[in-house]
């Protein structure tokens, strides 16, 4: 695996969050939902946000809520990214040489 890759894998683990976090930040502000933004949001993160709905499954579905499962998913993606980038400082050539 070369450093694009890895790049690239924590863009989209970054990108990942990032949607996560603003879907938990709309709904915990009580957005509109007929507003076209926050539509688009929320039909984005729908999917990403699916593994941790069993979470949330007693929160009512209108007005503002605490979305514990999208903030889960937000640490875990930040929890990969850290993990993927100490597992490629120690891989790469120049922290394995001998000084």
């Amino acid at each position: 695996m070369n450093a694009r890759v890895v790049n690239c894998i924590t863009f989209l683990l970054a990108l990942v969050a990032a949607v996560l976090l603003s879907r938990m930040v709309l709904l915990l502000f009580a957005a509109r939902p007929d507003n076209p933004g926050v539509e688009l949001i929320i039909w984005v993160s729908t999917p990403l946000y699916w593994p941790w709905q069993w979470i949330d499954a007693g929160q009512p579905r209108y007005g503002a809520r605490f979305e514990r499962g999208a903030l889960l998913g937000v640490c875990l993606c930040w929890c990969a990214q850290w993990g993927l980038r100490r597992w490629w400082q120690r891989r790469s050539p120049e922290h394995t040489a001998p000084r």
